[in-house]
Parts: structure tokens; sequence; C-alpha cells
């Protein structure tokens, strides 16, 4: 096959892949597709010659799939955005140059059968080690949308769900590349573990909603999230009279009082502090609210915060935001913490904080989670972000609750703001751009999932794997 020829056969499968991984994101949400985006790319490297091929599919590939998942950051960085998609291109090649030098030592099976494990390395590296740590646009992001295989991430978290996708992609590689004998074998194998991941999940499923229709025999807590985007402590106060009597406590977003009477104040600022008071007062519950605290390391540097007050105006806990956004002015970054105990409506609960970003990262939440029996998350995403940014955010929200088993109360500044069950069930929301409060009762659950134990054991093992893996690629071969 000519070098040319070989280029236009990848460029069409690496499209072809680019468009299932989107299909299987929203606003589609046709998730099955995440078991196949990549089985063409890959079936692509068995056949590709020339490692400047393997190169560039992954660039392709890489580049085209986030690319349009990831649309949205357009409304932020405008052409810029370019960059970031190409980010995701060069990782890729960097994995598919290193998978086809495996298939030159190890063979065609055995590359395949290390390329999940391979691509989740990459995966974590991206989302977790580097300044950018954009942990969006998974391949078990994509599945949190099916409501039974998520219910799997109890077990292995967003990267086994990773994993289970990138695996059925491999096998079916394997399978339009392969003989007959062997490619009903692969097929068979695949389909195995999508069906096993549905059945897995619809039993465990069933098994959850049991327990949470037991333990909603007790009264529960009244909570109530608030959505504005203006961040103006007058208008949390304005709608903190729209709180029913019975609430217990109300979220409201992230930095939802940064500024007052149109001026940026941090908490300390004595007038802010009489602000905070009065919201919580007006409120007449325990309020969790976005702000700003200031620190002494650089002008203009500050920590976003949540600050917990009781109907009092007493402060009773602050939380930093652990991750802050890369490329934005989103405060100092504070690492991941532990939870906090608060005193809710005369009953003590030990509730996880999170902000925002914060909620993307397995670690950072599953510190926050750790011997929490709630979670209490304030977020800001902008209406200009566009509708479909908001929905993949939503989806993360929902897969955290169900890695942790945990309700999750949730508001956010334009969309979507969300009390979330531990099956990922949203028992109240807001929709987008839609200022008001939401009303439901959450329950406070004990003890860790599988999930919790293992943390992150499984992406870390996979990014040693893919360094070991990067490395015996490259290292010249021992002559014969």
């Amino acid at each position: 096959m000519s070098p040319r020829r070989e280029l236009l056969q990848v460029g069409a499968l690496a499209v072809l892949g680019s468009g299932l991984y989107a299909l299987s994101f929203p606003p589609f949400d046709l998730t099955a597709f995440a078991f196949l985006a990549y089985a063409p790319p890959l079936a692509g490297l068995v056949r590709v010659q020339q490692a400047s091929s393997a190169r560039f599919l992954g660039l392709l590939f890489g580049t085209l799939s986030h690319g349009l998942v990831l649309r949205w950051l357009t409304s932020i960085f405008g052409e810029a955005a370019i960059a970031l998609w190409l980010i995701f291109g060069l990782l890729h090649a960097l994995a598919f140059w290193a998978l086809f030098s495996l298939r030159a030592r190890l063979g065609v099976g055995r590359m395949l059968a290390l390329a999940p494990v391979l691509l989740l390395g990459i995966e974590c590296f991206r989302s977790e080690m580097w300044f950018l740590r954009f942990p969006w646009a998974t391949v078990g992001h994509a599945l949190a949308s099916d409501a039974r295989v998520a219910q799997c991430a109890e077990w292995v978290g967003v990267y086994g769900l990773s994993l289970l996708g990138l695996g059925v992609s491999a096998l079916s590689a394997y399978a339009m590349v392969e003989p007959s004998r062997r490619r009903w074998g692969a097929t068979l194998c695949g389909a195995g573990l999508f069906l096993l991941a549905h059945a897995a999940g619809a039993l465990r499923s069933s098994a959850v909603e049991r327990e949470l229709a037991a333990l909603e025999r007790e009264a529960g807590i009244a909570v109530a999230v608030v959505q504005y985007e203006t961040n103006q402590i007058d208008d949390a106060i304005r709608l903190a009279a729209a709180i029913p009597d019975e609430v217990d406590l109300a979220v409201f977003p992230e930095l939802g009082a940064a500024l007052i009477a149109g001026r940026p104040a941090h908490a300390d600022d004595p007038a802010m502090a009489e602000a905070l008071a009065s919201l919580a007062r007006a409120a007449r519950a325990t309020i969790a609210i976005g702000a700003t605290e200031s620190v002494e390391s650089g002008p203009g540097a500050f920590f976003n915060t949540l600050l917990v007050i009781d109907e009092e105006g007493r402060v009773l806990a602050h939380y930093h935001k652990a991750e802050p956004v890369p490329l934005f002015a989103d405060g100092v970054r504070s690492g991941a913490t532990g939870p906090v105990e608060l005193a809710i409506d005369g009953v003590t609960t030990t509730v996880a904080l999170c902000i925002c970003y914060d909620f993307t990262h397995p670690h950072v939440t599953a510190e926050a989670l750790d011997g929490a029996t709630l979670a209490i998350v304030a977020s800001g995403d902008l209406a200009s972000w566009t509708w479909l940014q908001h929905e993949e955010h939503r989806a993360l929200a929902r897969l955290r609750a169900i890695e942790h088993r945990r309700y999750v109360v949730r508001a956010t500044s334009s969309g979507t703001s969300h009390i979330i069950d531990p099956l990922g069930h949203e028992r109240a929301h807001l929709g987008f751009e839609e200022e008001g409060v939401a009303v439901a009762r959450v329950w406070t659950r004990r003890g860790p999932t599988l999930q919790s134990r293992l943390g992150m054991l499984l992406p870390y093992t996979s990014l040693i794997i893919a360094i070991v893996l990067l490395v015996f690629s490259v290292a010249p071969r021992r002559a014969r």
C-alpha cells in the first residue's frame, strides 16, 4: 500500500472513531458507541506499515474526537481552543506510536491486549498528573449517562469504566482484523463484557433501590439548592426569602458571595461578613455559599472558598478549593482535604465539601468523602459556556454520587443545580439559566464502597504500566 493511500485509510478510520466518540456524549448520549469508538483507530493501527502513519492516526483521532466532544471550549477560549484539542491529539499520537512499536515486538494480539492499559495510563496522566489536569471527555465520563453501566462505578470508578470501554474496543478491533475463527471469539468476549456490565449494574441498582427505600422511612434532611449567576450577595439575600421554612440546609453557587454592591469583597471584609450573616438569617437555615478569602501569597491572590454558616450568622466551616481550574484566575490551590462535622437541624452530620472542579477529580472527591455521609458542592458554570458544557458537567456529578453512594447537593450558577441520590437520579433540579430554588429531602448514608477503598489504585497502576510500556517500546532491541 502506498504511503498516501495508507494515510487516507487511517484518516477515514480516525474520523469514524471520532464520530462514534462524539455520539456517546451529550446531547446524543448513545453510550453504547463509547464501547466501540476506539475500535476503528486500533484496527487501523494493526494495518499501518509506517510509524509516521501510526502517529498521524493517533493525532487525528485524539484531536478530532475531543474537539467534537469539547467543542464548547470555543465559547471560552475562541480559536485558542484548537491548541487544547491538539494536546489530546499529541497524547494519543504518543500512545499510538508506542503501540505500533509494541506490535512489531510482541505481535498484534499482545499489542491489542495492552492497548487499554496504555491508553488508560495516558488518560490518567492528562487528567491528574500535569498542570492542566483536565478529567473530562474520557470513556468513563461518556458511560455516566448509561443508567445501568454507570452503577458499576461503585466498584471500579470512572477509570474502571474507561478500562471496560477500552477493553471492548480492543476486542472489537481484534475482531475486525483477525481471521474468522478468532474474530467470532473476540466478538463474543466483547459482547459478553458489555452485557455483563449491564446485568451487574441492573442487579446492583435494584439492591441499592431497596436500601434507599428502607433508609427513606426516616425523616431525612430538607435541603435546597439556590441558582443565580450574578455573584451578588444582594441577589443571594433576595432569593433566600424563597427558601421554604422546613429547609435545614441551603446550598448556594460557587463565588455566590464574591460581590457586594457591585464590587469584589472577600469574606473577611466587614461589610461582606455582615451581609453573609444577614443571608443566613434570611434563609432561616444553615447555608453553604461560595466566597473568596484573602491570602498573603501574592498580589491578587485569594482562596476560592466555600463557607458554611449557621442560622445565627456564625461561620461553621471554611473549605478552600483544592483544584482551581487551569488557565483561570480561580484562586490558590489548597490540595484535597477531608470532611467536616456540622450541626444540621441539631444533628451532627459528617459532610464532604467540594467546589466545582474539585468534584470532577476522583482523588479530591475521595478525600473529601472519606467518612462523610453527605456531599455538598458549590459550582460555577457560566451560561455563556453553553448548555452542552453544563450537561457534561452534570453527568460527572451523577457519576461521583454513584461511586460513593452518597446523596449530593450541588448548586451551580446557571445550571444544572440538582439534588442527586446514590443511584445518580436527580430528586430535584433547576434547568439551564433558570434562577430560583429547588427543594428535596436527603438522607445520610454510611459505609465505604469498593471504589472508596481502592481510590486511585487502578489509574495509578495503569500509569506505571504505561510508562514501562513506553520505555520498552522505544528501547533499542538486543541483537540475537
